[in-house]
Protein backbone atom coordinates (compact mmCIF):
# COMPACT_ATOMS: atom_id res chain seq x y z
CA UNK A 1 0.00 0.00 0.00
CA UNK A 2 1.05 3.60 -0.86
CA UNK A 3 0.63 6.21 1.74
CA UNK A 4 1.98 9.56 1.34
CA UNK A 5 1.70 11.73 4.61
CA UNK A 6 1.16 15.27 5.03
CA UNK A 7 2.18 16.87 8.63
CA UNK A 8 0.54 20.35 9.45
CA UNK A 9 3.41 22.24 11.10
CA UNK A 10 2.10 25.80 10.93
CA UNK A 11 0.68 26.90 14.39
CA UNK A 12 1.66 30.04 16.03
CA UNK A 13 2.00 28.30 19.35
CA UNK A 14 0.58 31.11 21.05
CA UNK A 15 -0.16 29.48 24.19
CA UNK A 16 3.48 28.71 24.29
CA UNK A 17 4.95 31.61 24.48
CA UNK A 18 7.55 32.30 24.81
CA UNK A 19 8.78 29.32 23.54
CA UNK A 20 7.68 30.14 20.02
CA UNK A 21 8.72 33.68 20.15
CA UNK A 22 11.15 33.10 17.31
CA UNK A 23 9.76 29.19 15.97
CA UNK A 24 6.84 27.92 15.04
CA UNK A 25 4.90 25.18 17.89
CA UNK A 26 6.63 22.09 16.33
CA UNK A 27 9.79 23.66 16.33
CA UNK A 28 9.59 23.58 20.47
CA UNK A 29 12.91 21.60 21.69
CA UNK A 30 11.58 18.44 24.20
CA UNK A 31 14.32 16.60 25.86
CA UNK A 32 17.33 18.21 24.28
CA UNK A 33 18.08 17.64 20.86
CA UNK A 34 14.13 16.64 19.76
CA UNK A 35 11.71 18.97 18.61
CA UNK A 36 7.71 18.25 18.80
CA UNK A 37 7.29 17.58 15.51
CA UNK A 38 9.63 14.70 16.09
CA UNK A 39 6.71 12.58 17.72
CA UNK A 40 4.53 12.86 14.61
CA UNK A 41 7.33 11.97 12.66
CA UNK A 42 8.27 8.77 14.30
CA UNK A 43 4.53 7.97 14.75
CA UNK A 44 4.42 8.52 10.92
CA UNK A 45 7.99 6.10 10.17
CA UNK A 46 7.07 3.68 12.78
CA UNK A 47 4.05 3.61 10.99
CA UNK A 48 5.31 2.38 7.29
CA UNK A 49 4.99 6.20 6.37
CA UNK A 50 7.96 7.30 4.13
CA UNK A 51 6.82 10.22 2.02
CA UNK A 52 6.17 13.29 3.72
CA UNK A 53 5.32 16.55 3.30
CA UNK A 54 5.68 19.24 6.34
CA UNK A 55 3.67 21.88 5.44
CA UNK A 56 4.79 25.16 7.25
CA UNK A 57 3.74 28.88 7.92
CA UNK A 58 4.68 31.06 10.18
CA UNK A 59 8.50 31.23 11.64
CA UNK A 60 9.21 27.79 9.91
CA UNK A 61 13.11 28.12 9.85
CA UNK A 62 14.30 26.82 13.00
CA UNK A 63 11.67 23.81 11.45
CA UNK A 64 13.42 23.68 8.06
CA UNK A 65 17.06 23.19 9.69
CA UNK A 66 15.58 20.95 11.91
CA UNK A 67 13.98 18.28 9.07
CA UNK A 68 17.15 18.84 6.84
CA UNK A 69 19.54 17.87 9.67
CA UNK A 70 17.46 15.04 11.25
CA UNK A 71 15.24 13.91 8.74
CA UNK A 72 17.31 13.68 5.15
CA UNK A 73 16.08 10.13 4.85
CA UNK A 74 15.79 10.03 0.64
CA UNK A 75 18.94 8.11 1.04
CA UNK A 76 17.45 5.12 2.79
CA UNK A 77 15.07 3.77 0.22
CA UNK A 78 13.04 4.43 -2.81
CA UNK A 79 10.30 7.23 -2.09
CA UNK A 80 11.60 8.13 1.43
CA UNK A 81 11.61 11.58 1.71
CA UNK A 82 10.57 14.23 4.30
CA UNK A 83 10.06 17.74 2.35
CA UNK A 84 9.60 21.07 4.17
CA UNK A 85 6.47 22.83 2.17
CA UNK A 86 6.20 26.75 2.56
CA UNK A 87 2.91 28.74 2.05
CA UNK A 88 2.58 29.42 -1.71
CA UNK A 89 -0.99 31.23 -1.40
CA UNK A 90 -1.76 29.20 -4.67
CA UNK A 91 -5.50 29.92 -4.77
CA UNK A 92 -5.02 33.39 -3.67
CA UNK A 93 -3.49 36.56 -1.60
CA UNK A 94 -4.83 34.26 1.66
CA UNK A 95 -2.26 32.25 3.48
CA UNK A 96 -3.56 28.64 5.04
CA UNK A 97 -7.23 29.40 6.67
CA UNK A 98 -7.31 26.20 8.59
CA UNK A 99 -6.70 22.52 8.39
CA UNK A 100 -9.07 21.85 5.10
CA UNK A 101 -7.55 24.81 3.36
CA UNK A 102 -3.80 23.82 3.88
CA UNK A 103 -4.75 20.32 2.20
CA UNK A 104 -6.58 21.91 -0.51
CA UNK A 105 -3.99 24.61 -1.41
CA UNK A 106 -1.00 21.46 -1.55
CA UNK A 107 -3.75 19.31 -3.63
CA UNK A 108 -0.71 19.00 -6.69
CA UNK A 109 1.69 17.51 -3.92
CA UNK A 110 -0.91 14.72 -3.67
CA UNK A 111 -1.50 14.25 -6.87
CA UNK A 112 2.55 13.91 -7.49
CA UNK A 113 3.16 12.17 -4.46
CA UNK A 114 2.92 8.62 -6.22
CA UNK A 115 5.12 9.23 -9.32
CA UNK A 116 8.66 8.13 -9.34
CA UNK A 117 11.13 7.59 -12.66
CA UNK A 118 14.37 6.89 -13.22
CA UNK A 119 15.78 9.16 -16.54
CA UNK A 120 18.69 8.43 -18.21
CA UNK A 121 18.96 11.87 -20.48
CA UNK A 122 18.31 15.22 -19.86
CA UNK A 123 16.14 15.12 -22.62
CA UNK A 124 13.48 13.03 -21.07
CA UNK A 125 14.14 15.00 -17.29
CA UNK A 126 13.27 17.86 -19.50
CA UNK A 127 9.79 16.25 -20.74
CA UNK A 128 9.11 15.05 -17.91
CA UNK A 129 9.23 18.54 -16.35
CA UNK A 130 7.25 19.44 -19.17
CA UNK A 131 4.52 16.77 -18.46
CA UNK A 132 3.58 17.78 -14.73
CA UNK A 133 3.81 21.74 -15.43
CA UNK A 134 1.44 21.54 -18.15
CA UNK A 135 -1.12 19.28 -16.29
CA UNK A 136 -4.62 21.15 -16.23
CA UNK A 137 -2.99 24.30 -17.69
CA UNK A 138 -4.65 26.34 -20.93
CA UNK A 139 -2.46 29.02 -22.64
CA UNK A 140 -4.03 31.32 -24.80
CA UNK A 141 -2.76 33.75 -27.32
CA UNK A 142 -3.92 37.03 -25.87
CA UNK A 143 -3.92 38.42 -29.61
CA UNK A 144 -5.79 35.70 -32.31
CA UNK A 145 -7.32 33.70 -29.35
CA UNK A 146 -5.74 30.53 -30.27
CA UNK A 147 -5.31 28.26 -27.62
CA UNK A 148 -2.58 25.65 -26.98
CA UNK A 149 -4.40 22.55 -23.82
CA UNK A 150 -3.28 19.08 -23.24
CA UNK A 151 -1.61 17.63 -26.36
CA UNK A 152 -1.02 20.75 -28.19
CA UNK A 153 0.40 22.64 -25.26
CA UNK A 154 2.72 19.84 -24.97
CA UNK A 155 3.72 20.24 -28.30
CA UNK A 156 4.24 23.83 -27.80
CA UNK A 157 6.27 23.35 -24.58
CA UNK A 158 8.58 21.20 -25.97
CA UNK A 159 8.90 22.82 -29.35
CA UNK A 160 10.31 25.37 -26.99
CA UNK A 161 12.62 23.96 -24.81
CA UNK A 162 14.39 22.87 -27.75
CA UNK A 163 14.55 26.27 -29.26
CA UNK A 164 15.76 26.90 -25.69
CA UNK A 165 18.73 24.46 -25.63
CA UNK A 166 19.46 26.32 -29.64
CA UNK A 167 19.63 29.54 -28.04
CA UNK A 168 21.85 28.27 -24.97
CA UNK A 169 23.94 27.17 -27.91
CA UNK A 170 24.29 30.76 -29.67
CA UNK A 171 24.64 32.55 -26.34
CA UNK A 172 28.18 30.93 -25.63
CA UNK A 173 29.29 33.38 -27.92
CA UNK A 174 28.24 36.01 -26.27
CA UNK A 175 25.53 37.71 -29.02
CA UNK A 176 22.78 39.65 -28.29
CA UNK A 177 20.27 36.93 -29.13
CA UNK A 178 17.39 39.03 -29.77
CA UNK A 179 19.53 41.43 -32.39
CA UNK A 180 20.18 38.11 -34.02
CA UNK A 181 16.80 36.56 -34.36
CA UNK A 182 15.70 40.13 -36.12
CA UNK A 183 18.38 38.81 -38.55
CA UNK A 184 16.36 36.66 -39.97
CA UNK A 185 16.49 36.86 -43.78
CA UNK A 186 13.01 35.29 -45.36
CA UNK A 187 14.92 33.72 -48.28
CA UNK A 188 18.59 32.77 -46.39
CA UNK A 189 17.27 32.41 -43.03
CA UNK A 190 19.26 33.42 -40.25
CA UNK A 191 23.30 34.42 -40.45
CA UNK A 192 25.20 31.25 -40.18
CA UNK A 193 28.86 32.78 -39.24
CA UNK A 194 29.52 35.36 -37.23
CA UNK A 195 33.26 37.52 -36.86
CA UNK A 196 33.58 40.33 -34.13
CA UNK A 197 36.61 41.93 -34.92
CA UNK A 198 37.28 45.64 -33.13
CA UNK A 199 34.64 45.48 -31.14
CA UNK A 200 31.96 44.74 -33.90
CA UNK A 201 29.88 41.99 -34.85
CA UNK A 202 29.73 40.85 -38.44
CA UNK A 203 27.01 38.18 -39.84
CA UNK A 204 27.18 36.08 -42.93
CA UNK A 205 24.39 34.01 -44.05
CA UNK A 206 26.96 31.59 -46.04
CA UNK A 207 30.09 30.27 -47.25
CA UNK A 208 30.07 32.37 -50.02
CA UNK A 209 30.12 35.55 -47.89
CA UNK A 210 32.01 34.68 -45.51
CA UNK A 211 35.45 33.89 -47.90
CA UNK A 212 34.59 37.53 -49.72
CA UNK A 213 34.41 39.45 -45.90
CA UNK A 214 37.51 37.26 -44.91
CA UNK A 215 39.42 37.66 -47.89
CA UNK A 216 38.81 41.75 -48.19
CA UNK A 217 39.77 42.14 -44.42
CA UNK A 218 42.46 39.70 -44.70
CA UNK A 219 41.56 37.59 -42.23
CA UNK A 220 43.06 33.74 -41.07
CA UNK A 221 39.66 31.93 -40.18
CA UNK A 222 41.00 28.76 -38.50
CA UNK A 223 43.11 31.23 -36.19
CA UNK A 224 40.19 33.30 -35.14
CA UNK A 225 38.06 29.80 -34.56
CA UNK A 226 40.95 28.88 -32.30
CA UNK A 227 40.81 32.34 -30.17
CA UNK A 228 38.94 31.91 -26.47
CA UNK A 229 35.55 32.74 -25.34
CA UNK A 230 36.81 36.35 -24.43
CA UNK A 231 38.86 36.93 -27.24
CA UNK A 232 38.70 41.01 -28.65
CA UNK A 233 38.59 38.77 -32.34
CA UNK A 234 36.62 35.58 -32.81
CA UNK A 235 34.87 33.74 -35.81
CA UNK A 236 32.82 30.64 -35.45
CA UNK A 237 30.16 29.20 -37.32
CA UNK A 238 26.82 28.99 -35.90
CA UNK A 239 25.11 25.50 -36.49
CA UNK A 240 22.40 25.71 -34.62
CA UNK A 241 21.00 28.53 -36.72
CA UNK A 242 19.16 25.84 -39.44
CA UNK A 243 17.95 24.01 -36.60
CA UNK A 244 16.51 27.30 -34.93
CA UNK A 245 15.33 27.98 -38.65
CA UNK A 246 13.29 24.57 -38.49
CA UNK A 247 12.06 24.96 -35.31
CA UNK A 248 10.67 29.00 -36.28
CA UNK A 249 8.48 26.66 -39.66
CA UNK A 250 7.16 24.72 -36.57
CA UNK A 251 6.47 27.62 -34.88
CA UNK A 252 4.59 29.46 -37.31
CA UNK A 253 2.53 26.09 -37.85
CA UNK A 254 1.23 26.38 -34.32
CA UNK A 255 0.26 29.87 -34.74
CA UNK A 256 3.19 31.92 -33.14
CA UNK A 257 6.24 33.65 -33.88
CA UNK A 258 10.13 33.16 -32.45
CA UNK A 259 9.81 37.21 -32.13
CA UNK A 260 7.18 36.12 -29.83
CA UNK A 261 9.64 33.60 -28.23
CA UNK A 262 11.55 37.04 -26.42
CA UNK A 263 9.24 39.57 -26.49
CA UNK A 264 10.47 42.80 -24.78
CA UNK A 265 7.60 45.36 -24.86
CA UNK A 266 6.21 43.60 -21.71
CA UNK A 267 2.73 44.08 -22.95
CA UNK A 268 0.51 40.68 -22.15
CA UNK A 269 0.40 38.59 -25.10
CA UNK A 270 -0.07 35.21 -23.46
CA UNK A 271 -2.42 33.87 -20.94
CA UNK A 272 -1.53 30.74 -19.02
CA UNK A 273 -4.80 29.16 -16.55
CA UNK A 274 -5.69 26.68 -14.07
CA UNK A 275 -8.50 25.71 -11.96
CA UNK A 276 -7.06 27.87 -9.14
CA UNK A 277 -4.62 30.58 -10.98
CA UNK A 278 -4.32 32.61 -14.21
CA UNK A 279 -1.08 34.59 -15.41
CA UNK A 280 -0.30 36.77 -18.42
CA UNK A 281 3.53 36.70 -19.79
CA UNK A 282 4.84 39.15 -22.42
CA UNK A 283 7.00 36.08 -24.40
CA UNK A 284 6.88 32.48 -24.70
CA UNK A 285 10.51 31.95 -23.18
CA UNK A 286 8.75 33.05 -19.52
CA UNK A 287 5.87 30.62 -20.60
CA UNK A 288 8.40 27.81 -20.97
CA UNK A 289 10.30 29.03 -17.46
CA UNK A 290 6.96 29.28 -15.39
CA UNK A 291 6.11 25.73 -16.76
CA UNK A 292 9.28 24.11 -15.48
CA UNK A 293 9.04 26.14 -12.16
CA UNK A 294 5.46 24.33 -12.03
CA UNK A 295 6.77 21.18 -12.94
CA UNK A 296 9.86 21.26 -10.23
CA UNK A 297 7.21 21.62 -7.54
CA UNK A 298 7.00 19.17 -4.61
CA UNK A 299 9.42 16.62 -6.72
CA UNK A 300 12.94 15.42 -5.15
CA UNK A 301 15.57 14.74 -7.85
CA UNK A 302 18.42 12.75 -7.01
CA UNK A 303 21.36 12.49 -9.69
CA UNK A 304 23.67 9.44 -9.31
CA UNK A 305 27.18 9.86 -10.96
CA UNK A 306 27.65 6.31 -11.15
CA UNK A 307 26.17 2.67 -9.69
CA UNK A 308 28.32 3.05 -6.03
CA UNK A 309 25.79 5.68 -5.12
CA UNK A 310 22.59 3.67 -5.50
CA UNK A 311 21.35 1.14 -3.03
CA UNK A 312 20.90 -2.24 -3.99
CA UNK A 313 17.16 -2.09 -4.99
CA UNK A 314 18.05 1.13 -6.93
CA UNK A 315 20.83 -0.81 -9.01
CA UNK A 316 18.27 -3.49 -9.78
CA UNK A 317 15.89 -0.96 -11.46
CA UNK A 318 17.99 0.74 -13.15
CA UNK A 319 21.01 -2.06 -14.08
CA UNK A 320 20.70 -5.17 -13.43
CA UNK A 321 17.42 -6.35 -14.11
CA UNK A 322 17.60 -7.63 -17.76
CA UNK A 323 14.20 -6.45 -18.56
CA UNK A 324 15.19 -2.84 -18.32
CA UNK A 325 18.87 -2.44 -18.61
CA UNK A 326 20.14 -0.24 -21.24
CA UNK A 327 23.48 -1.96 -23.04
CA UNK A 328 25.65 0.55 -24.88
CA UNK A 329 27.89 -1.10 -27.71
CA UNK A 330 31.27 0.88 -27.80
CA UNK A 331 33.78 0.73 -31.08
CA UNK A 332 37.05 1.71 -30.82
CA UNK A 333 38.03 3.31 -34.47
CA UNK A 334 40.92 4.54 -34.05
CA UNK A 335 43.20 3.67 -31.29
CA UNK A 336 46.11 6.13 -31.27
CA UNK A 337 43.38 9.39 -31.81
CA UNK A 338 41.32 7.70 -28.41
CA UNK A 339 44.71 7.25 -26.67
CA UNK A 340 46.24 11.13 -27.53
CA UNK A 341 42.43 12.17 -26.39
CA UNK A 342 42.85 10.09 -23.47
CA UNK A 343 46.02 11.38 -22.51
CA UNK A 344 45.34 14.97 -23.48
CA UNK A 345 42.43 15.43 -20.98
CA UNK A 346 43.65 12.93 -18.48
CA UNK A 347 47.23 12.69 -18.63
CA UNK A 348 49.73 14.81 -16.26
CA UNK A 349 50.91 17.26 -18.47
CA UNK A 350 48.11 20.44 -17.49
CA UNK A 351 49.51 22.58 -20.38
CA UNK A 352 47.81 20.48 -23.00
CA UNK A 353 44.91 20.03 -21.51
CA UNK A 354 44.43 23.79 -20.80
CA UNK A 355 45.21 24.50 -24.24
CA UNK A 356 42.50 22.07 -25.63
CA UNK A 357 40.10 23.49 -23.26
CA UNK A 358 40.63 27.16 -24.78
CA UNK A 359 40.42 26.15 -28.06
CA UNK A 360 37.31 23.83 -27.56
CA UNK A 361 35.24 25.50 -24.97
CA UNK A 362 33.23 27.13 -27.31
CA UNK A 363 32.17 23.62 -28.37
CA UNK A 364 31.01 22.37 -25.50
CA UNK A 365 26.77 21.41 -25.41
CA UNK A 366 26.14 19.23 -22.46
CA UNK A 367 28.61 20.12 -19.36
CA UNK A 368 28.49 18.02 -16.56
CA UNK A 369 29.66 19.41 -13.48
Amino acid sequence: MEVLGIIMAGGRGERLFPLTRDRAKPAVPFGGKYRIIDFVLSNFVNSGIYSIYVLTQFKAQSLVEHLQEGWQVHNVSRNHFVIPVPAQMRTGEDWYRGTADAVYQNLHLIKRGKREEYVETEEQMAKILLELGAEGKTLVHQKNKKTFKDKTLLELLELLSELESLVKGISRYRLDLEKYFQLQNGKKGLPTHFIRMAGEEHFLYDDAELAKFAQKHDLNLDELEKASATAKAQYAELFEAAEIDEARKKLEKLGVSLEEYFASDGKAAFKLSDEETARTFAGLRAVLKAIEEEGHRGMTIQRYKGLGEMNPHQLWDTTMDPEKRTLLKVTLEDAVQAETMFTTLMGEEVDPRKQFIEEHALEVKNLDI
